[in-house]
């Protein structure tokens, strides 16, 4: 099209494809000459008034990008390192992020988890459990679900 004014494009381009539409168009609106007072005038009390707007229009929430000082997130460096301490690892099964115990030859002795495998196994506590099928199956899975969960909690 090389028409230079854009009713031509509301009719035949946008026009057609908004009536075809048959669900709802979720949407945020607002009046942008209702934050004028407060954008204009020196007394900072209105500045209050604004945050929605400024939160609204920010790249985080238009993009979806994650908030840089989220309370909730972990640095990935300690992350990784928290893992390790513990004795886990965090492996990728499909589009799944699963956190295993590290496999038999990268284990170290020094991981919280093995530290508690060892003890465990050691002094037979598993035999001890009032319920030990709870924890799994087999004896390896038992450990290591236990001492897991004492790893966590603990």
């Amino acid at each position: 099209m090389t028409d230079t004014k854009t009713d031509s494009f509301y009719r035949e381009i946008a026009g057609p494809f908004i009536d075809n539409i048959t669900k709802e168009i979720a949407y945020a609106h607002f009046n942008i000459q209702e934050y004028q007072k407060p954008l204009r005038n020196a007394n900072k009390t209105n500045d209050n008034s604004l945050i929605s707007l400024f939160k609204l229009l920010s790249p985080e929430h238009l993009l979806k990008l994650p908030f840089a000082n989220d309370s909730n997130s972990l640095d990935k460096r300690f992350y990784s390192e928290l893992l390790h301490i513990i004795g886990l690892t965090e492996t990728k099964v499909g589009s799944k992020k699963l956190i295993e115990r590290n496999k038999a030859g990268e284990r170290h002795s020094g991981a919280i988890l093995e530290d508690v495998i060892i003890h465990l196994d050691s002094l037979d506590k598993i035999n001890r459990l009032d319920k030990p099928s709870q924890y799994g199956t087999t004896h390896e899975e038992r450990l290591f679900n236990v001492a897991l969960e004492l790893s966590i909690t603990g």
